[in-house]
């Protein structure tokens, strides 16, 4: 090729090569959880009118259901081929979003895994597999010349937690960052909006050399109807069941008030980089076929700016035998290039929620469609999803993140980007590794209708002696289950563990995942679920010069909130 001929081919829209048979072609499509018509790569009409919107990633990845991600990504990516074949889309998507949460007030969270780097690993690298991998075609291990069903491309390497925040945006900012993050094999890799994308040694050493890149860095630099509700409901979190109100019976209560600015949701339900779905199923049409519905918005707006709209849902509250709140955010609120400046419900949203449960005849559930907030009245049941509330479905999801009191928000200003607590500043720390304050709710956090119980099957002590190789160096550091059973109803508990280092290590996290299974156990039956765990993957830390070690001494292994399963002491052989 020309000069002239390379730089036109620079961008998202290549626009080929004739002279040689080099086609033209759009590199820019996405599909975070469905094809999406964000991106000119992808496009709708009368022969696509739509495609499958699967729940957002937050939503997928509080399933804790590995399979389930790659499921996702099959079935998309098979849309997306069809869709190819009939010239509405490429073949190149720039999807997931593999960036670990870092602070609650990021508007682009819905999008994400979590903040937990081994569970967006674990998600991130299913889904891609998903996306890329033939069926059927076995695996390859030269992987320069795999088939691939579709190029997945992670985003964004390697930091994008600010978007837009107290007039400071993510083109300008810079973001000084000190540890990376390397969490699947895609054939692409999307840059953040940061000088790293002219960096040679981030460019070349690392995401091609250490990282063993096999595929291509998208760089942006100024040069010139099928339904899975299986997907939706392992999701869904229950936050309380007070007097295990839950489930109701649609025969007792026939009456339901249905108040609030998500009630009707439509697009507001599918979240950003969405496609078009083939139909939409608000909450309301969910509720409404469980018995009669009283509905009222209660707000004009998700913004909820006046509370003219508060009275008559008072008058509904007072007529039904169960009053359903659904309130929250949309992308009116926080989205790409949209964060928040608090963690509490938008205008008259409380005073809705408070002034409705006053007069409430009946009960008085509230689903809450958003991700992080700290709502203060916290007397109402919280869940999602119709069929979760009469019981069609058992709430099984789990927080892949800290919901934080709002006062975090005043602790430390977004653009500090240090998980660790930074004591000169008096920050405190960052996910459920660091932050060691009060939390609305945990990560890993959620109910279930099932009530599990469990026999753990392990020995309480377990010596390793680790022989190092000659890359290997040791130096001081600064010092400061098995089974489950339930009662009562068929569920899926979800099984994690975590690894504790040894106590005294100075800027050590608590704890850290190091794995986790979703189990189906049917009623008054057990299951079991083996794990098996890399010591040096598992029990390492990451210290404050961004480097891995392995420190000597006792590690504890704990499963779920602390139940211990044992300990494995650790030295070295020089």
């Amino acid at each position: 090729m020309t000069l002239d001929e390379k730089v036109r081919q620079l961008g998202d829209k290549a626009i080929g090569v004739p002279r040689i048979g080099l086609p033209h072609y759009e590199w820019w499509s996405e599909a975070q959880h469905g094809v999406s018509n964000v991106g000119p790569g992808t496009f709708f009409d009368e022969l696509i009118p739509g495609a499958t919107s699967f729940p957002t990633a937050i939503h997928t990845t509080a399933s804790f259901n590995k399979s389930l991600r790659k499921t996702i990504g099959q079935a998309v990516s098979t849309e997306a081929r069809a869709m190819y074949n009939l010239g509405r889309a490429g073949l190149t998507y720039w999807s997931p979003n593999i960036n670990v949460v870092r602070d609650p007030r990021w508007g682009r969270i819905a999008e994400t895994p979590g903040e937990d780097p081994f569970v967006v690993g674990t998600y991130a690298s299913n889904y891609v597999r998903g996306l890329q991998d033939v069926e059927g075609a076995g695996e390859t291990k030269d992987l320069d010349s795999r088939p691939l069903k579709v190029s997945a491309c992670c985003k964004r390497y390697t930091a994008d937690d600010v978007d837009a925040w107290l007039g400071i945006d993510r083109y300008h900012y810079d973001a000084r960052m000190v540890m990376l993050v390397v969490l699947c094999a895609p054939t692409t890799v999307l840059m953040a909006f940061l000088a790293t994308c002219a960096d040679p040694r981030l460019l070349k050493d690392t995401i091609r050399g250490e990282w063993d890149l096999h595929g291509h860095v998208t760089v942006a630099l100024a040069v010139s109807d099928k339904d899975m509700p299986e997907a939706a409901s392992e999701g869904a979190v229950l936050h309380k069941n007070i007097n295990e109100t839950l489930t109701l019976d649609s025969a007792k209560f026939k009456n339901i008030a249905v108040i609030g600015p998500h009630a009707n949701s439509t697009a507001a339900m599918v979240g950003n980089y969405a496609g078009v779905p083939c139909r939409y199923v608000t909450p309301l049409d969910g509720i409404s076929s469980f018995g009669e519905v009283i509905y009222e918005m209660g707000c004009g707006e998700m913004t909820c700016r006046n509370d003219s709209l508060i009275l008559p849902a008072m008058e509904a509250a007072k007529k039904a035998d169960a009053t359903l709140l659904l309130v929250g955010l949309d992308l009116s609120i926080e989205a790409e290039s949209l964060d928040r400046e608090d963690l509490l419900l938008p205008g008259y949203q409380t005073q809705l929620i408070n002034q409705v449960a006053q007069v409430s005849r009946g009960i008085m559930i509230r689903l809450k469609l958003s991700y992080e907030l700290d709502i203060l009245d916290k007397k109402e049941v919280e869940l999602g999803f119709a069929d979760v509330v009469f019981g069609k479905y058992n709430p099984e999801g789990r927080l892949p993140l800290i919901w934080y009191e709002s006062s975090y928000v005043d602790m430390l200003p977004m653009t500090s980007m240090p998980l660790r607590p930074v004591d000169s500043f008096g920050y405190p720390g960052r996910t459920y590794k660091f932050y060691n304050g009060a939390t609305v709710y945990p990560f890993g956090y959620g109910l279930s209708y099932t009530e599990f119980g469990n026999e753990l099957s392990s020995p309480a002590e377990a010596y390793l002696e680790i022989k190092l190789n000659k890359h290997e160096q040791c130096h001081d550091l600064n010092h400061t289950s098995e089974g489950y059973r339930q009662r009562e109803k068929d569920g899926s508990e979800v099984v994690m563990v975590y690894s504790k280092p040894p106590d005294g290590v100075s800027g050590a996290h608590a704890k850290q995942v190091i794995g986790f299974e979703r189990v189906f156990v049917a009623a008054g039956k057990s299951n079991k679920v083996r794990f098996s765990f890399n010591a040096c993957k598992s029990l390492a830390i990451v210290d404050t010069t961004s480097y891995k070690v392995f420190p000597s001494g006792v590690h504890k292994i704990t499963v779920g909130y602390g139940g211990l399963l044992f300990f494995v002491r650790v030295s070295f052989n020089h």
